[in-house]
């Protein structure tokens, strides 16, 4: 495991500290370790579509203040840091639209589904 992870801090990426543990891999189930680094579960997006494209961010009090994991279909997951409240939201608005076209296009595909998605779509 890298002793280094992408952090993000007005505007800018830079390479800092690895918080999770060194036996931690890509695809572990982190929340426990998360909690032990003081985060708490903030927000998911798109994880109760059946895409399996999600977005999961953990929050605390001490900077970086915001972990946000992506995971991809595929059971692979990606994770940064964010400094404060105001990154963390620049890469949400970035990258929630991800987990919304996986999870409209998984709901599009679902021919059960399409009926309910044109109606959410049309305000109806």
């Amino acid at each position: 495991m890298a002793t280094t992870a992408p952090h993000y801090a007005d505007g800018e990426w830079s390479s800092g500290p690895e918080l999770l543990p060194s036996s931690w891999q890509d695809g572990d189930e982190v929340t426990a370790q998360l909690e032990q680094l003081g985060y708490e579960l903030f927000t998911t997006i798109g994880g109760d579509v059946p895409t399996g494209t999600s977005i999961t961010v953990y929050t605390r009090t001490e900077t970086p203040r915001f972990f946000i994991e992506i995971s991809g279909d595929q059971g692979r997951s990606e994770h940064v840091y964010a400094a404060q409240t105001h990154d963390a939201l620049e890469l949400l608005a970035r990258y929630a639209p991800i987990a919304q076209a996986a999870a409209i296009s998984s709901m599009a595909g679902n021919t059960e589904n399409l009926d309910d998605l044109l109606r959410a779509m049309n305000g109806r």
